[in-house]
């Protein structure tokens, strides 16, 4: 098992889950370092970051516009295979659980979904489908059919997987503050939301009520939205 972590120092490092256990579990006098490989291939900061589900495969994204492809089963292997060249700061991206697509969040507010083989793009055939403003996070069902966006534009979207057209919007999901993560449940019911609010919540579907909000114990303003890893 394994996690990987992006940086501003533009580097990629990928850590052995076990390892970091047994560290944790004797302290600093364990020998056993937890990163087995560090990957540089950007020029900007490592804002996002994906496994492919079925290869030996880590996508990464960037503030330098681009999207790169590492075969980590090579361990000599420090560089990309292949690149997505976009037109924008990449915010957020998601294998579809297939490995066959890939959904991508750039600074602009259009939700893209690429075929991993051939890089062709798609998007919704309504333009009133799209955010307002940047994405900033993307979450696919298990099974696919259906993934949610959030956005600076403060809402939250909920997608059909193979239309790709948008199905529902929770407008001002926050309060109107950015919503910097979004998370569906494993049964596809339930989606967990973070804001800049400071506040997480959780809201079903089929309602579109709010089922609990999750109040932080002192108001707080964080400067920047979390990035997940």
């Amino acid at each position: 098992r394994l996690v990987a972590t992006g940086s501003a120092d533009t580097s990629i490092r990928m850590l052995d889950v076990e390892r970091m256990m047994t560290k944790s579990a004797l302290g600093h006098h364990q020998d056993t370092h937890p990163i087995i490989r560090t990957l540089y291939d950007h020029s900007g900061a490592v804002l996002t970051l994906d496994f492919h589900p079925a290869v030996s495969v880590l996508a990464s994204g960037s503030s330098d516009t681009t999207i790169k492809f590492f075969d980590y089963s090579k361990p000599s292997v420090k560089r990309c295979y292949r690149m997505l060249q976009e037109v924008a700061s990449i915010r957020c991206l998601k294998f579809h659980p297939s490995g066959d697509h890939m959904l991508v969040g750039t600074e602009q507010s259009t939700v893209r979904l690429y075929d991993v083989n051939t890089f062709q793009c798609f998007v919704s055939s309504d333009a009133r489908d799209q955010h307002s403003a940047a994405i900033t996070s993307i979450h696919y069902a298990l099974d696919g059919r259906i993934y949610v966006t959030g956005s600076n534009d403060g809402s939250l979207k909920v997608w059909d997987g193979v239309s790709n057209r948008c199905i529902n919007t929770f407008k001002s999901a926050h309060g109107g503050e950015p919503v910097g993560s979004v998370r569906l449940s494993k049964n596809s019911k339930f989606v967990l939301t973070s804001g800049v609010d400071g506040h997480a919540r959780l809201w079903e579907l089929s309602s579109g009520n709010c089922l609990n909000n999750y109040k932080p114990n002192k108001p707080i303003k964080p400067r920047y939205l979390p990035t997940a890893v």
